[in-house]
């Protein structure tokens, strides 16, 4: 029999002014007022302005003071939400989450799931004054509806009619929580094993937006001067830091044929963090660890709004949208950014057997020189965590 409550909460967050989702300790470089601050005050790096477009971060410059406290991550503003509202400590929270996003990354289908020991809920005197009063009534009646919803095998009775959303919890949760963090959903987990956000997961979805001039242009417009203008002219007052506006000139065909090429069952080894892939020692771990079937790599490509006047070259703007079952750490980032050096002529497609490690490559890495030389990382700002869906986890929530 489950001895906890587990509330399984769906978040949106921008996260431009955030070291990331999970919980980190202090270090060296951190300052938890400063990213906020400039928020506040415009004293930031706004993506695309990076004109080299090489491993730009598009989050806030570091600041020198405040060097050894711990940074601002989502997890750290839902522990202490929900600290102010249960009175509980974080060890009996447990707070935890499906996708450890980097600093700079946005969600929109972030799974977050936190619990509530029954033993302090039910009627057992003293125990209860752990939690504090604001919050006691609605985790009751939470607890009531989990238990009317179970059968007698510890199961849920599909027949029940069930409310997909306590909005009751989610309404508290919320008013604790700043303004660029929203909780869309908070559900009652009621199935046989206690829920693990990283544990059962069908596929995630991450999407990736760019803004881009094309290169496509009429004949007597290919060598106009606006094709190499920068991002500056690509700008829109409602950008808000969630999208890459790219410093090149884009072939979208290319874009298009690149991402084709990449769906599928391949060794991703070259397209993870350096640090990760220092990790492994065998070739035979390597091809392990790092074989994914990337289900979907699509690209949406749409005319950047109707203006009053024809510019020389059209924008466009890009949604990439990647499917799998799991992704390594920058894995979304580095393909996108090889994907654009593409489309722009700076690298190839014969260069993706290599890459993968197919074809006449099979079985060869590529080294740590090479990849430096070959690969950049697409800027945090564009990226978000779209979706995480579950197996067998429809019928196992209240």
């Amino acid at each position: 029999m489950m001895s906890v409550l587990t509330i399984v909460l769906k978040l949106e967050y921008h996260g431009f002014a955030y070291a990331g989702f999970q919980r980190q300790s202090a270090t060296r470089d951190s300052d938890v007022s400063h990213n906020m601050a400039n928020l506040v005050s415009g004293d930031s790096v706004p993506c695309g302005d990076n004109v080299s477009g090489n491993k730009s971060d598009c989050v806030p410059r570091a600041s020198k003071k405040g060097r050894h406290q711990a940074p601002i991550t989502i997890q750290s503003q839902i522990e202490e939400a929900l600290v102010q509202w249960t009175g509980l400590t974080l060890s009996q929270l447990r707070v935890r989450g499906a996708g450890r996003t980097d600093k700079g990354v946005h969600a929109t289908g972030q799974i977050c799931a936190f619990d509530v020991p029954l033993n302090m809920l039910n009627h057992m005197g003293s125990d209860c004054s752990s939690v504090n009063d604001a919050a006691l009534p609605t985790l009751r009646l939470a607890l009531e509806k989990l238990n009317e919803g179970r059968s007698d095998s510890g199961c849920c009775i599909h027949a029940l009619p069930r409310t997909l959303d306590q909005w009751q919890i989610r309404r508290a949760i919320s008013t604790r929580l700043p303004a660029d963090i929203i909780v869309r959903s908070a559900r009652i987990w009621c199935g046989e094993r206690p829920f693990e956000p990283r544990q059962g997961i069908l596929r995630k979805t991450y999407t990736y937006r760019l803004r881009f001039r094309s290169s496509n242009c009429q004949p007597a417009q290919e060598s106009h001067e606006i094709i190499n203008a920068g991002p500056s002219l690509l700008r829109r007052f409602n950008d808000n830091n969630s999208i890459w506006l790219c410093p090149w000139a884009l072939d979208e065909r290319s874009l298009l044929k690149t991402c084709e090429l990449l769906e599928g069952k391949h060794n991703f080894y070259s397209f993870v963090h350096k640090s990760d892939r220092r990790m492994l020692e065998s070739d035979e771990e390597r091809a392990i660890r790092h074989t994914n079937d990337l289900i979907k790599f699509r690209v949406d490509l749409i005319a950047d709004g109707e203006d009053d006047f024809d510019e020389p070259a059209k924008v466009l703007e890009a949604t990439f949208s990647l499917q799998a079952k799991g992704f390594h750490r920058s894995m979304v980032r580095l393909l996108v950014h090889f994907v654009v050096d593409v489309a722009r002529g700076k690298r190839h497609r014969s260069e993706m057997p290599r890459l993968l490690s197919e074809g006449d490559w099979k079985g060869i890495y590529p080294d740590e020189k090479y990849l430096g030389s070959v690969l950049n990382t697409a800027p945090a700002c564009g990226l978000c965590l779209a979706k995480v869906e579950y197996e067998h986890a429809e019928n196992k929530f209240l």
